[in-house]
């Protein structure tokens, strides 16, 4: 199972939107249990949307948020 149909979708969602400032890669990996070279990786690929400020690498919670409804299967709906 992977990152785009794991059963928590809704609840992940909800919990980036609480968020109200720029994630870091850790950060975003730590909340969809995963590496942070898995982030890396989705951000080399163009999967996962991010913003660069400088040389640094961030994410928008609402963004995120938004990318994982997108990516649940037909069928589910999101709280």
């Amino acid at each position: 199972m992977d990152l785009y149909t794991s059963i928590g979708h809704s609840s992940l969602a909800v919990e980036f939107e609480k968020m109200n400032h720029a994630l870091r890669a850790s950060e975003v990996a730590k909340i969809l249990s995963t590496s942070r070279m898995t982030i890396y990786r989705l951000v080399e690929r163009g999967t996962i949307p991010h913003f660069r400020i400088g040389c640094s690498i961030r994410f928008d919670p609402k963004a995120i948020a938004d990318w994982l409804r997108n990516k649940m299967p037909p069928g589910r709906s999101a709280a």
